[in-house]
């Protein structure tokens, strides 16, 4: 016997997977971000280690609230094994932007909402297309980089620094790149741990990524002094395909 299979039609339909992570017990969390021509949706696929797959909704909007942004889903990790699942609030009467904060105690079979505004100084949103979030967290503190692309000026990609010691309930704001000034370029952030300390990685520019540590996720980052330690790791292909891709249209 064969089984009837319906055609799957995807009109209007968009699903981007915007980050993953391993969990302790060996299950991979992926959050997607689900849009159709009215409302937009964040959710979590688990792939448990057998090979099975279930979903969860966390959270859905409807595009007109959002003033043409997308929400950037990420996944932290935290030092006991909860992940938080953290994306853009945005405000559309305000023109700012905030986070909510999701978190799973039991490897992504639940999730329950533990913040509805996440960040402690909201961020001017005028001008600004929303990009990636990146966090991760230590025993004691959880770090976020939040990057917006602005439509004018000399350095268009906006890279904002904010700090948790609540795992990820409260995030203080820390610093930001300067609009004015390209030397502290930051584009498509991503960051780790390893054995206790923060590894940062961005795009610096066409052809270069820039790799730098540090431990205390309250520490400015965007200054001369930790910029003059990064290391570059040159002729990097994709880093000149993301470059012109976002920096040159």
């Amino acid at each position: 016997a064969v089984d009837a299979v319906a055609k799957l039609s995807l009109a209007g339909q968009k699903y981007i997977t915007r980050a993953a992570v391993t969990t302790t017990d060996g299950n991979i969390l992926c959050a997607v971000e689900y849009t159709t021509v009215t409302n937009n949706n964040v959710r979590i696929y688990k792939i448990d280690p057998e090979g099975n797959t279930t979903m969860v909704s966390l959270n859905t909007v409807a595009l007109t609230t959002l003033g043409g942004q997308f929400r950037h889903p990420t996944l932290v990790t935290l030092a006991n094994g909860n992940v938080l699942c953290i994306f853009w609030a945005i405000d559309t009467a305000g023109n700012t932007a905030n986070v909510q904060v999701y978190q799973t105690i039991d490897q992504g079979t639940t999730w329950d909402l533990i913040s509805n505004r996440g960040l402690q100084t909201e961020i001017d949103i005028t001008g600004l297309t929303l990009q990636r979030i990146a966090g991760a967290a230590t025993a004691s503190q959880c770090v976020l980089f939040l990057e917006a692309y602005k439509s004018s000026g000399t350095n268009r990609n906006l890279c904002f620094q904010y700090a948790s010691v609540s795992q990820g309930t409260k995030f203080t704001y820390v610093a930001q790149t300067p609009a004015s000034a390209t030397t502290y370029r930051v584009h498509q952030p991503n960051v780790v741990v390893y054995n206790g300390v923060y590894v940062l990685s961005f795009i610096r520019n066409d052809n270069t990524i820039g790799v730098t540590q540090f431990t205390d996720a309250y520490a400015d980052l965007f200054n001369a002094l930790v910029f003059a330690n990064v290391t570059d790791i040159i002729g990097v292909d994709f880093a000149h395909f993301f470059f012109f891709l976002y920096w040159k249209s």
